[in-house]
């Protein structure tokens, strides 16, 4: 019950999207958005991914000896460290830079975004001037937002799961996903991120019930490596994919590759590299935008100059080592000691499990 559950081909692969996200914000960040230009349909396999990996490791037990509320105190526990963390970042550069740059900025809109921020709730009209999105301190937590939001749903109606109900949510949500287009980030797109998240966490759900069902020794590693390197040419296509083919990879492709990922057996170094890869990832996405906000500014005052290409290298070995301080000395420690307090003094030790 204690020990946590890997897949170390996704874990690897995790990892490589998240780095494709990174990549992506760089080319918007240095108007080059032919660097990684479909970077963005990473979040949509992060979801898909959720729905697996949180069905394969709490479904049951959601449906016998765990509450919905203990469940969304071990998700809010593994989330929201790097959720205030990132918000923080984000506001102080924010600050920093209306008080050095003489960037005019709405405080009394500051505060309330610092707020929500600060509780991952939406800010619906913020001012333009604090930043991007319904997320202005930081621009991704909008995703984060939507994965408490179906993390909450799937638990509180767990009780009367059942793979039809999981199949019509699915194809509701993909019948809504071609009306609405593919959002969630900002104020005009904000009510399109529910069918998004909704359709691809809870077809990873479904991902996880064929995976239930495949006997033990199938493998599909070709499958993997096959849909892997397809994913890489997807992120990495210079144009943006049209809707049609982005749907196609949200609905087609993203689960086979989970399916797939969770029949593919890594041993040795390479699992060991994906495995770090894995555990890299959330930070990674967390953090990333406010952290390139405070080095570019940084380089920008240091240097006097904007120079892309010295900048993106310095953000992608820089950030790394940066997350590995602060996993290391800030968000495992603090997941261990909200753990012991909110989880499992409340919980005896058969049900409690640690936060996938």
């Amino acid at each position: 019950m204690g020990t946590k559950p890997h897949f170390p081909a996704l874990d690897g692969l995790r990892g490589f999207a998240a780095v494709a996200v990174v990549i992506y914000h760089i080319g918007i960040w240095f108007d080059a958005d032919y660097l990684a230009a479909n970077g963005a349909l990473a979040v949509d396999f992060f979801f898909c991914l959720s729905g697996f990996v949180l069905a394969f490791a709490y479904g049951q037990r959601l449906q016998t000896t765990m509450t919905a509320g203990i469940f969304m105190r071990m998700r809010t526990i593994r989330l929201m460290p790097m959720v205030i963390l990132g918000v923080l970042i984000g506001g102080a550069y924010v600050l920093l830079r209306a008080l050095i740059g003489h960037a005019p900025i709405d405080y009394a809109g500051f505060v309330l975004a610092f707020i929500l921020g600060m509780l991952c709730l939406p800010y619906l009209y913020a001012p333009a001037n604090l930043g991007d999105g319904v997320f202005p301190l930081n621009f991704p937590q909008y995703t984060l937002f939507l994965e408490l939001v179906v993390n909450a749903f799937w638990a509180a109606t767990r009780r009367f799961h059942s793979i039809k109900l999981s199949v019509a949510i699915t194809v509701g949500s993909f019948v809504l996903l071609c009306f609405t287009g593919i959002g969630g980030f900002a104020t005009d797109t904000f009510l399109a991120g529910f069918p998004r998240v909704f359709a691809s966490f809870y077809l990873g759900v479904l991902v996880f019930e064929v995976h239930r069902c495949m006997p033990a020794n199938i493998r599909l590693d070709g499958l993997f490596y096959a849909g892997a390197l397809l994913m890489a040419a997807l992120f990495f296509y210079p144009h943006h994919l049209s809707f049609a083919s982005a749907l196609f990879w949200i609905a087609v492709i993203t689960p086979v590759i989970v399916l797939s990922g969770a029949r593919t057996t890594l041993n040795g170094r390479y699992a060991d590299i994906a495995l770090l890869g894995g555990k890299l990832s959330f930070p990674l996405y967390a953090l990333h935008y406010p952290v390139i906000e405070w080095l570019n500014g940084t380089y920008q005052i240091v240097v006097g100059a904007r120079h892309p290409i010295v900048e993106s290298v310095i953000f992608l070995l820089a950030i790394p080592l940066l997350l590995i301080l602060l996993m290391r000395f800030y968000d495992e420690p603090l997941r261990r000691w909200l753990t012991r307090v909110f989880v499992k003094r409340s919980e005896s030790p058969t049900v409690v499990a640690r936060s996938s």
